[in-house]
């Protein structure tokens, strides 16, 4: 399984995780969220770099500028798009959002994975 894989396995993840928010009636849903959170943040840190470094290796430092810088926008972008999902979607609806662009971008990576040559990918 190559990091490819586990990064877009990081995004169904993410996605479960955000499906269990938005569908929680107690508290064990939402342990379940911050288990599965806790699983996609760790394939994320551990191997999003290392991806980001092989798709471009010609930028010697580029990737991990761009995934800090990623991470931090995330944050900034996720308050505001939070705060307008909430008025209009309410909670815990609002975090069907995060979960559809998760899974989103799980198959974007999945597709990202079938257009790379066997030799090419990126093997954690």
């Amino acid at each position: 399984m190559g990091a490819v894989t586990v990064l877009a396995v990081a995004g169904v993840l993410a996605a479960a995780a955000h499906v269990s928010y938005a569908t929680s009636s107690g508290v064990t849903a939402l342990f379940v969220g911050q288990a599965l959170t806790a699983g996609a943040w760790a394939a994320l840190a551990g191997l999003g770099v290392t991806v980001a470094q092989q798709l471009y290796p010609e930028g010697v430092g580029l990737a991990s500028g761009l995934f800090m810088s990623a991470l931090t926008m995330g944050a900034a972008l996720g308050g505001v798009v939070g705060s307008v999902g909430v008025a209009t979607l309410g909670l815990p609806h609002v975090f069907f959002v995060p979960a559809a662009l998760a899974a989103l971008g799980a198959v974007g990576l999945l597709a990202l994975r079938a257009r790379m040559p066997t030799a090419e990918r990126i093997e954690a």
